[in-house]
């Protein structure tokens, strides 16, 4: 991955179309991101086909890496799906899965084959850390990068937990729909 490349931020469907509110933690993302790498996002709640979407969009090899929220419930099986065929299709890609379900769950999160990387708490800070030793290709530096959990020849690592910030409170949300 290069720090050039796009970084593509799903919305997993969680609720009918009808129902669908603003993406607001992956415009949080998107905005953290602003300036240090260019963020594509997919709202599976307004995209109906969002698997095929994201697919579409990692197949020409600009994206450096696929990171999206994950709640328990109706989205993680819609996560599932779009990581999987993320993963069918580009292998090496990264993988990132954020939110509430690595947050509570991230053993569970990182036992997946199709996940490789878990951001527990607040994501911004952890999210930009991590694609920039992704980009740098310092893998070294994983260990350092709180709220990250990740693998370690094959074993599951839960780096320390990432104080709370209210840095992501001054940014402005991109525009969406």
């Amino acid at each position: 991955m290069t720090a050039s490349q796009r970084i593509l931020l799903i919305n997993p469907t969680i609720t009918a179309t009808r129902h669908a509110r603003a993406p607001l933690a992956v415009l949080s993302l998107s905005s953290s991101l602003d300036g240090k790498y260019t963020s594509t996002i997919i709202d599976g709640n307004i995209d109906r086909d969002f698997v095929a979407t994201a697919v579409r969009s990692v197949s020409d090899g600009s994206v450096g890496a696929v990171g999206m929220t994950v709640m328990g419930g109706p989205q993680l099986r819609s996560a599932i799906a779009v990581s999987k065929a993320v993963r069918e299709k580009l292998p090496a890609l990264p993988i990132i899965w954020g939110g509430a379900f690595p947050t509570v769950c991230p053993e569970a999160t990182l036992n997946a084959p199709y996940v490789d990387y878990g951001v527990r708490g607040q994501g911004e800070d952890t999210l930009v850390e991590l694609l920039n030793a992704l980009a740098a290709g310092r893998k070294e530096a994983l260990d350092s990068i709180p709220g990250l959990t990740w693998r370690r020849r094959g074993q599951v690592v839960h780096n320390a937990d990432r104080k709370f910030s209210t840095a992501s409170l001054a940014r402005s949300l991109p525009f969406f729909y």
